[in-house]
């Protein structure tokens, strides 16, 4: 039979779990009613609508101002070595003028050995001349004497007739000797070396005369020939940089730039990129690269941009491109839009005057706007620029 204590004590521990289910019954709808009640505030939220613009597929590279514009003029390996040069570091020439000729000796014993063979060919050629005439006088004393039907008239007009082919043979060896003349003398007269603008000598390397070789100097190795000279104009300034063989796959010829100066930094130059070499450097990085630093197994190539005003750059002003790779007409959303942009880009959108998550294909962005490829049209609203308190299914002030 149980005391008065323990029935007692028995009653306080059901009222002690009674209070407590009661705590958190009384919690959990609280917590409930107020997230409730917090989704379902109107908020004031500023949206942007999907806009059609273009936008522009962009890289960012860097470069070192220039003055004038620099023509490099290169060992050609193929014509020989150089045997003189002409002009002098820091002298102004002009278009057309001589500047440095090339020793080539094979040149040289094929042109004497072609003109030793068209001799030959000429006084064989003469000879069978002489020949057709003295047959040609023979033929007719016969016919006078002997008559047509003589037996000795037909084997001189066989001898004439084989003496005919010899002559036209003989003439064509000559024509071809001619040409090969001809083509000899071009090449020889290629091998002195003009300017192709007027300018001033800079970069002369005085020891290509004795240093130059054929074989090590050969593009044939992959690499730009060694540099003989510079001829540099008195034209606006330009960009020099380096391009690793990646960017080389991206960048062209003729693509719009855009310029901004690391001295300058507010202000901003237009041009376009003029040159880019097909050969890879050998040298060094320069510090026109930037912060690209050279990595084994990549090779690096020169180029060149033009600008259309170098108003406000001087001379060694190190500069950030970027280059217009292409420009397309898109639906954007501005970058602070999207969520989760790396992964599975969404943006929140208005959706009946609630908020919702709409999950979008995103395509080629610049430093504002990004493409969007896929999950909305023209004209939708979205967020702006959502924080953390923005949740799907919250009502929205209209």
């Amino acid at each position: 039979m149980k005391t008065v204590g323990e029935v007692k004590s028995k009653k306080k521990w059901i009222t002690l779990c009674i209070i407590i289910i009661l705590v958190i019954f009384i919690t959990v709808n609280v917590l409930t009613v107020r997230n409730k009640r917090q989704i379902q505030i109107p908020k004031n939220i500023e949206y942007i609508k999907v806009t059609d613009r273009v936008i522009s597929n962009t890289r960012l590279i860097a470069g070192q101002i220039t003055s004038g514009n620099r023509s490099p003029i290169y060992l050609d390996s193929s014509k020989g070595k150089i045997s003189k040069i002409y002009v002098k570091e820091g002298e102004k020439v002009k278009k057309g003028q001589r500047i440095f000729t090339y020793d080539n000796k094979d040149i040289d014993i094929q042109i004497r050995q072609a003109d030793i063979d068209t001799q030959i060919t000429q006084s064989t050629y003469n000879n069978i001349l002489n020949k057709i005439d003295s047959l040609n006088k023979q033929i007719k004393k016969i016919k006078k004497e002997q008559g047509k039907d003589s037996a000795s008239l037909q084997s001189l007009k066989d001898q004439l007739r084989d003496q005919e082919n010899q002559k036209n043979t003989t003439e064509l060896e000559i024509e071809k000797n001619r040409l090969q003349v001809e083509n000899l003398q071009d090449k020889e007269s290629q091998l002195t070396v003009f300017s192709e603008k007027s300018g001033v000598v800079t970069d002369l390397n005085k020891d290509m005369i004795s240093s130059s070789n054929p074989t090590n100097n050969s593009s044939s190795s992959g690499y730009q020939p060694a540099l003989i000279m510079n001829i540099t104009s008195k034209s606006p300034y330009q960009i020099q940089g380096i391009l690793t063989e990646l960017q080389k796959e991206q960048i062209k010829t003729n693509q719009s730039i855009k310029v901004t100066a690391k001295a300058s930094p507010n202000k901003t130059w237009n041009g376009h990129i003029k040159k880019i070499d097909n050969y890879p450097t050998q040298t060094n990085l320069p510090q026109t690269s930037g912060n690209l630093q050279q990595t084994a197994n990549i090779s690096y190539y020169n180029f060149e941009a033009t600008l259309e005003s170098g108003k406000g750059l001087s001379p060694g002003y190190h500069v950030d491109i970027q280059v217009n790779l292409s420009s397309k007409s898109s639906l954007v959303v501005p970058n602070s839009s999207i969520e989760n942009i790396e992964d599975s880009p969404y943006v929140f959108m208005e959706i009946n005057g609630k908020i919702a998550k709409q999950s979008i294909s995103i395509g080629m962005s610049d430093n504002q706007w990004t493409q969007v490829t896929k999950g909305l049209k023209l004209g939708d609203k979205v967020v702006e620029d959502p924080d953390n308190s923005i949740q799907p299914g919250m009502e929205v002030k209209k």
